[in-house]
């Protein structure tokens, strides 16, 4: 996305000094791109300055790869343009659908589009840490207006959390199998070179990866079932999947388009770990029938996010949505982005 809006436009980021702030759980926005501002800055090298795009200091996301006005509005109104009629025509119906770190930002966007669907799952399922605390209070009251819709506590970093939500998820399908799994949620402390420590980089492997894994270890047993079970041929959301949600910035080939402007280390390299993640799941699960993809959401403006973002959450889901009716053997086992293009590893 990086090269492409340089080089087509002619373009050079400015002012080097920007902050992250944060370090708390948070949905992944640009990938997981989501800030929030506390004492943390990182400061990367002073590259020439050109007009176009500025890197604003010290907001919520104080890193502004800006698209030119015009540019921006023709690819929103493109993607509106696209979002309407392959939602509901392409694909296969899902049954039952689960989403990690579905409490805010593009996990609860999405369990609100699932909800929301003219033939909606039978069971949606929306997992967060804490659905009784104050953050769990908009995905809560959906429940009253969709019965289909089920809460679980689930922290992807404790084995018996998973476990036990599992054993509910079970439980509530009676004997179904679980369509669609979406690992949503994820962490980007700051992080350079210079400042990582082992414990930043295994604190957020921990979420990012491990988080994952033992996710999809814990419900592959529903997948299986729904896998087997499925009169649908071919490989589909509708029959079963595993869906990890990555980013551009774990793209190995990708880096050095927006290293200097992103370094988070330890981001970087639980997002690329992630995507062999995929990759293992999609070779492992390929006879079992299960899709295993990972996705991109893009660069996302949510409360956490920048004002500057190229995409509200609305539209981010709307691609999202759109490529997982979509999607087949053909992205069995790579990256692809919201729009549903292709990203090499």
């Amino acid at each position: 996305m990086l090269k492409s809006l340089f080089d087509e436009q002619k373009l050079s980021p400015v002012n080097s000094n920007f902050r992250f702030g944060g370090g708390e759980r948070k949905n992944d926005e640009w990938g997981g791109l989501s800030f929030h501002n506390k004492e943390h800055d990182i400061s990367v090298p002073r590259v020439e300055k050109k007009a176009g795009v500025s890197a604003k200091q010290g907001s919520d996301c104080s890193l502004a790869f800006k698209k030119p006005q015009c540019v921006r509005q023709q690819d929103r109104q493109e993607q509106q343009q696209g979002s309407g009629s392959k939602e509901g025509m392409a694909g296969h119906q899902c049954g039952s659908v689960l989403v990690t770190g579905a409490n805010r930002g593009i996990g609860l966007e999405l369990v609100k589009r699932f909800l929301g669907k003219p033939n909606p799952p039978k069971t949606v399922f929306a997992t967060c840490r804490d659905p009784e605390g104050a953050r769990g209070q908009e995905l809560k009251s959906l429940t009253s207006k969709h019965p289909n819709l089920k809460i679980l506590q689930l922290e992807t970093t404790d084995p018996a959390s998973v476990e036990a939500a599992a054993k509910k998820a079970e439980a509530h399908l009676g004997g179904s199998g679980l369509n669609l799994l979406i690992n949503n949620a994820g962490i980007m402390p700051p992080c350079t070179l210079e400042s990582a420590t082992s414990k930043d980089m295994l604190d957020v492997y921990n979420t990012n990866l491990v988080g994952p894994m033992l996710v999809s270890k814990a419900f592959l047993p529903l997948l299986k079932k729904a896998a087997h079970a499925s009169q649908q041929k071919g490989m589909s959301c509708g029959r079963a999947a595993i869906i990890n949600m990555s980013t551009i910035l774990g793209s190995i080939e990708k880096t050095p388009e927006s290293y200097f402007f992103i370094p988070v280390v330890s981001y970087r390299c639980s997002k690329t770990a992630l995507n062999m993640l995929t990759k293992c799941q999609s070779m492992g699960y390929k006879e079992e029938g299960i899709l295993c993809t990972a996705v991109h959401p893009g660069w996302v403006k949510t409360e956490l996010g920048s004002d500057q973002a190229d995409l509200t959450v609305e539209e981010s889901v709307n691609g999202i949505m759109n490529v997982l009716c979509n999607l087949s053997e053909k992205q069995h086992g790579v990256l692809v982005t919201w729009e549903g293009k292709v990203l090499p590893w």
